[in-house]
C-alpha cells in the first residue's frame, strides 16, 4: 500500500483559499492543487511555493498538520463514510421534522374533536334543560 500524507496550505494572497499538498511516500513525490503546479511546475518537475513551504517545514522539525492514508483509497473510503454519516443526520432530521409536523397534526385533531363533542354535550344539556323547564 502506498503512504500519503496530505497537508492543507492557506493561500498566500488569498485569505479564504486553501491548497492541498500531498506527499506520496512511496514515489518520494509531491503534488499541490495550487494552478502553479497544476499548468507550470507539474511540467517542468519543479515545486510551487506551498510544496516548498511544506518541505521546509518539515525538513527543520516543525510540526505540521496533516493527515496520513495508507493509500488514496483509504482517504477516499473515509470521506465516503463522513459523507454518508451527514446524509444519515440529515434524513434522520428531516424524519424527525415530519414526525413532529404529524405528531402536531394529530394533537390538533384530537383537540378539535374533543371541542366538537364538548360543543355537542352543551347542546344536549341545553336542550334537555329547555324541556324541563315547560
Amino acid at each position: 500500500m502506498t503512504k500519503i500524507t496530505s497537508y492543507t496550505v492557506p493561500s498566500n494572497s488569498l485569505s479564504s483559499v486553501s491548497y492541498v499538498v500531498k506527499y506520496n511516500h512511496g514515489k518520494e513525490h509531491y503534488t499541490c492543487t495550487c494552478p502553479d503546479f497544476i499548468h507550470r511546475c507539474s511540467k517542468n518537475n519543479e515545486m510551487c511555493k506551498h510544496i516548498q513551504r511544506i518541505k521546509s517545514l518539515d525538513d527543520n522539525g516543525f510540526v505540521v498538520e496533516h493527515e496520513t492514508y495508507e493509500s488514496e483509497e483509504a482517504k477516499l473510503e473515509q470521506v465516503e463514510q463522513v459523507e454518508q454519516v451527514e446524509q444519515v443526520e440529515e434524513i434522520s432530521g428531516e424524519l424527525k421534522g415530519a414526525a413532529d409536523k404529524d405528531v402536531e397534526l394529530l394533537l390538533l385533531d384530537i383537540v378539535t374533536n374533543q371541542q366538537k363533542i364538548v360543543n355537542s354535550s352543551i347542546s344536549i344539556v341545553s336542550s334537555i334543560f329547555e324541556k324541563m323547564k315547560f
